[in-house]
């Protein structure tokens, strides 16, 4: 039978051992070789006098493991964007192609033109008559409609290299989702994350919402884990998609996307006038494995994935204001600077 004590840790009554309810994960060193290890503290009475006990666990298979499992979210992810990313890529490359087979064409009159120049060049150094060259030229320019070219010609090159900047934007961001997930801490770009995960999941808000984005650009980088920090973002993004399902009649839904730097944090806030968050279950939404889809459509992995990276691994935090008639903002906050010294932060859950 183990009771607690004041500090919050349990205690065997009969031995007098204390048990420590959280362990810490440290840098050990073997053998010249550092590796991430999780060391559980006890204390136990031993005559009358104090004993600590540490029990030190080598994460090395475990950590390979949760990166192993975090790829295959990542990808799974990814696969089921796969559709919507391909249309996105699709309906650019389509315009590109019209596009050239209209400079190709356009190309081949005009190229009919420049040696009828040549022609009229040769004929008035030789002192020809120019008169049957210069009637061609003209019939050709009405034919060939020669102002309709000059006007449309600098609009087919401009939408083209706008379709290619498109089509490389979202592999891009594919590339990015889809590298082998670290948990090496590095610099972050909040903004460029958030326009990455858009370029991603851009085909499920096309037919219900419009997505509207004010980044601070005077936002610094956050030092964290780049790749779980990537598909947290993306989440929170497929899930405001999954809420305003009910606008695809309308295509009426919004989704506004603002960040904010502020004295010590940066602050993420993402809106939608989706369905909203019952009353009834707002104080469960981040909990693993819940979830209000139907069966196989949704194993509630994804808003407590991203509280387990925002809270645990960025010592963030993460809330959910809902209003009653309907809409949800997702309010995300990021220290500006991390260190292993600094206390993991509570849980914020403001829901109104």
């Amino acid at each position: 039978m183990f009771g607690e004590d004041v500090d919050g840790a349990l205690m065997d009554p009969d031995s007098e051992i204390i048990y420590q309810l959280e362990s810490l994960e440290l840098y050990g060193v073997r053998r010249d070789i550092v590796f991430l290890c999780e060391v559980a503290l006890s204390r136990a009475m031993v005559v009358e006098s104090p004993m600590f006990i540490a029990v030190v666990r080598d994460l090395t298979k475990k950590k390979q493991m949760e990166a192993r499992l975090s790829q295959v979210r990542n990808m799974e992810a990814v696969g089921q964007l796969s559709a919507g990313v391909a249309h996105e890529i699709n309906t650019p490359i389509q315009f590109i192609g019209n596009n050239i087979e209209f400079l190709q064409g356009a190309f081949q009159d005009i190229e009919t033109l420049l040696n009828l120049y040549s022609n009229l060049q040769n004929a008035a150094e030789s002192q020809q008559a120019l008169d049957p060259i210069i009637a061609e030229i003209k019939q050709k320019i009405e034919l060939f409609d020669l102002d309709f070219l000059r006007q449309e010609f600098p609009m087919a090159i401009s939408q083209s290299l706008e379709g290619i900047d498109r089509v490389a934007t979202i592999v891009r961001a594919m590339k990015e989702f889809s590298a082998p997930s670290t948990t090496t801490r590095a610099s972050i770009d909040v903004n460029r994350s958030i326009r990455t995960a858009l370029a991603i999941c851009a085909n499920q808000f096309r037919d219900i919402a419009t997505v509207k984005m004010n980044l601070d650009d005077s936002m610094s980088c956050v030092i964290g884990i780049g790749g779980q920090f990537n598909q947290a973002i993306l989440n929170i993004l497929t899930n405001a998609a999954d809420a305003m399902e009910i606008h695809r009649s309308t295509g009426q839904g919004l989704l506004e996307v603002e960040t904010n730097l502020t004295e010590d944090d940066i602050e993420i806030r993402f809106h939608d006038n989706g369905c909203g968050i019952p009353a009834n279950i707002r104080d469960r939404i981040f909990d693993p494995f819940f979830t209000t889809k139907e069966v196989g459509k949704g194993i509630g992995q994804g808003l407590a994935f991203v509280y387990d990276v925002i809270v645990n691994k960025h010592a963030g935090t993460v809330s959910a204001q809902s209003r009653s008639g309907g809409g949800t903002t997702f309010l995300v906050t990021l220290p500006t600077s991390i260190c292993e010294a600094q206390l993991r932060r509570q849980h914020e859950s403001t829901i109104s």
